[in-house]
């Protein structure tokens, strides 16, 4: 019985890493995010998009110290800039899939990313 509960659970992990390929060391790879931009320190930024969910703070502030306010933020791993309001976000990184949106940017921190799939 042990040894068939061990077989299912290899073969279940083995489904999701096919069809969630990120989940290996999740960390977003791969031609997917091959269009995002790489600005200071390490931050992934792109415009017209939108992450929808996993709100943890927002405030009215600029563009470019929206990505500085995630990093300052315990729990930040994403955020979403729209309209002068910047909102931060804690988001797994099996949803870590961006919504096009006509205006506004958004972006994440890589190394926010544990082996868990949430933030460490």
């Amino acid at each position: 019985m042990v040894a068939k509960i061990a077989v299912i659970c290899f073969c279940i992990a083995l489904l999701e890493l096919s069809v969630f390929p990120e989940r290996a060391d999740a960390l977003p790879s791969g031609s997917r995010w091959a269009e995002w931009t790489t600005i200071g320190r390490g931050v992934k930024w792109l415009q017209n998009c939108d992450f929808p969910g996993y709100d943890i703070k927002f405030e009215y502030i600029p563009l470019e110290q929206c990505s500085k306010s995630c990093i300052d933020t315990s729990g930040c791993n994403a955020f979403r800039w729209f309209d002068g309001w910047c909102y931060l976000k804690n988001i797994p990184a099996w949803a870590l899939d961006r919504v096009p949106s006509p205006r506004g940017s958004c972006g994440f921190l890589p190394w926010e990313f544990s082996a868990t799939g949430f933030i460490s």
